[in-house]
C-alpha cells in the first residue's frame, strides 16, 4: 500500500533530467514561507518568490526553447503547452478554493468570518486577476496572489518567445533580447515606484523580470550549454549572490511593501547562486527532495490553517508543530490524490 502511495515520487525523483539543486532551492524558496507566515512574515519572503519565480521561468520555458533551436521554421505548440500547465496547476488550484472554503465556513467562521470569499470575489480567484484585485484582504487566501502572477507570466511566455523566435541569429542575439525585456520591466517598476502608480510588490509587471532571468537561464542551457558549463558550480558565484541578497535585505528589507531595491537585485543574486550550485547533491538533502515534490500543495494549503491554529494555540511550539504537521500532511495528500491522477491523464490527453 505504502509503494503504491510513493511510486510516482520515486519515479520523479530518478528522472535522470531532474536537477538535485532545483529541487534543494524550490524546498528552501516554500518552506521558508511557511515557517516565515507563521512567525517572522518578513523571512526572506519576498526574494524566495523571487527565487520560485526564476526557477518557473527556467523549466516551463526549456523544452519551447529546445524545440525552436531543433527546428526554427517550425510552430511551436501552446495548445500543447497550455494544456500541460493546466492539468498541472487547475485541479489542486480549485480544490483548494473548495475544500478550503468549507474548512473556513465550518471550522472559522464562528470567530473570524472576514476570511470568508465574498461571492463578488470568487471570480478574481477562479480567473487569476487576484493580485490587481482591490482589499479587503482574505488571509487564508491572500498567497495565491503569487499563482496570479505565474499565471500571468505564463500567458506572456508565448509572446517572449515569439520575438525569440524571429530573431535572425537567437544563438548570438537571445542573450541580449532577454536582457533588453529584463531592463525594460526593471524601468517599469522604477517609474511606478518613483510616481506611486501600481508599484504594489504583488502586481506581476513588477515581478516579471524575476521570471525571464529564468528564461535567461534556460536560453543559456539551451543555445550557449558549453559555455554555461564553464560557469557552473562556481563557488565564487554561490557567494557572490548569497552577499548580494544580504546587500539588498540590508538597503532596503522587506518591510517596505513595494521594495524596488530588492525586487530588482533579488533575482539577480539567485541566478549567481543557482549558477553557483547547479550540479550539486548530497545525499543527506534527499528529504529537501522529497520537499520539492509536494511543494505546490505545500504552498497552497499551509496559510489556510493559521487564522484556527492562532485562536486556539497562539504563536506557540505547539501551535507551530500542528501548523506544520498539517501543512505536510496535506501537501502530501492533495499531490497524491489530486496531482498525481491528473498527471496522469495528462499523458494519456497528449499522447491522443
Amino acid at each position: 500500500m505504502l509503494n503504491f502511495w510513493l511510486q510516482d515520487l520515486r519515479n520523479a525523483l530518478q528522472h535522470s533530467k531532474r536537477l538535485h539543486s532545483f529541487d534543494y532551492w524550490r524546498s528552501f524558496a516554500v518552506l521558508t514561507v511557511v515557517v516565515g507566515h507563521f512567525g517572522d512574515p518578513h523571512l526572506m519572503r519576498g526574494s524566495t518568490m523571487d527565487l520560485a519565480y526564476l526557477m518557473s521561468g527556467a523549466l516551463v520555458s526549456h523544452d519551447m526553447l529546445l524545440a525552436i533551436q531543433k527546428n526554427p521554421d517550425g510552430k511551436l505548440s501552446w495548445l500543447t503547452f497550455y494544456w500541460r500547465r493546466a492539468f498541472k496547476i487547475l485541479p489542486s488550484y480549485w480544490c483548494f478554493l473548495a475544500l478550503g472554503s468549507l474548512w473556513l465556513y465550518f471550522f472559522v467562521k464562528p470567530f473570524a468570518p472576514q476570511h470568508l470569499i465574498a461571492w463578488h470575489e470568487w471570480p478574481q480567484y477562479l480567473l487569476f486577476w487576484r493580485n490587481y484585485a482591490a482589499p479587503p484582504a482574505r488571509l487564508p487566501f491572500e498567497h495565491l496572489w503569487s499563482l496570479c502572477v505565474e499565471e500571468h507570466c505564463y500567458w506572456l511566455l508565448p509572446f517572449i518567445l515569439w520575438g525569440f523566435k524571429r530573431l535572425s541569429r537567437p544563438a548570438a542575439d537571445g542573450v541580449y533580447y532577454l536582457l533588453i525585456w529584463i531592463f525594460l520591466i526593471i524601468l517599469l517598476r522604477a517609474l511606478c515606484n518613483i510616481y506611486g502608480i501600481a508599484e504594489w510588490q504583488n502586481y506581476t509587471h513588477n515581478r516579471l523580470d524575476a521570471f525571464l532571468w529564468g528564461v535567461l537561464l534556460a536560453v543559456l542551457q539551451v543555445y550557449h550549454a558549453s559555455k554555461l558549463k564553464l560557469f557552473l558550480d562556481k563557488r565564487r558565484y554561490f557567494f557572490i549572490g548569497l552577499a548580494l541578497i544580504g546587500v539588498a535585505l540590508f538597503a532596503q528589507p522587506d518591510f517596505d511593501e513595494h521594495g524596488a531595491i530588492l525586487r530588482t537585485v533579488a533575482p539577480v543574486a539567485w541566478f549567481l547562486v543557482i549558477i553557483g550550485s547547479y550540479n550539486f547533491s548530497w545525499k543527506p538533502f534527499y528529504i529537501l527532495r522529497v520537499a520539492a515534490y509536494y511543494s505546490y500543495n505545500i504552498y497552497l494549503w499551509h496559510y489556510l490553517f493559521l487564522p484556527w491554529i492562532i485562536y486556539h494555540y497562539g504563536q506557540t511550539t505547539l501551535g507551530f508543530g500542528i501548523y506544520l504537521a498539517l501543512t505536510l500532511l496535506s501537501g502530501w495528500l492533495f499531490t497524491s490524490t489530486i496531482d498525481q491522477p491528473f498527471l496522469k491523464l495528462r499523458r494519456q490527453v497528449l499522447k491522443k
